[in-house]
């Protein structure tokens, strides 16, 4: 009898992983992924020749950035006497005599062309914008 029982038993863990196997697998998964911030900005040439002048353009905008981005003005600095305002898709800025400006804040991700126009007056020299953006 007793060898007949540790047949069985025997017999029975042979089965026993088959057995496992059949089962349904349970279990999670967590799988994530960072998106790198980019931000570019893609502007016409901005540049106004003479004492009093206009230039118009048209920028390019791209950023992915969730909190959104500033856009920047960098210029030679002005000199006393010399005013130039800056509209960004009519968002008007007085620029600073610095020589650097920011002139738009735009909130989450952006991708579309915006109108710019630069209006100078007193101006003692030619004058060139050149546009940037960062993210926030």
């Amino acid at each position: 009898m007793k060898t007949l029982a540790k047949a069985a038993l025997a017999g029975a863990a042979l089965f026993l992983p088959a057995a496992a196997q059949a089962e349904p697998a349970s279990g999670s998964m967590r799988i994530s992924a960072r998106v790198p911030v980019v931000c570019n900005i893609d502007a016409d040439s901005l540049a106004i020749v003479g004492s009093d002048g206009q230039a118009t353009g048209l920028v390019r905008e791209f950023c992915n950035a969730s909190q959104g981005f500033l856009v920047l003005a960098s210029y030679r600095p002005l000199a006393p006497g010399e005013e130039v305002t800056l509209s960004y898709d009519g968002q008007v800025s007085q620029l600073a005599p610095s020589g650097m400006s920011a002139v738009a804040f735009r909130q989450g991700p952006r991708l579309r062309s915006v109108p710019v126009t630069i209006q100078s007056s007193g101006l003692q020299g030619g004058l060139a914008v050149s546009l940037a953006m960062t993210a926030i």
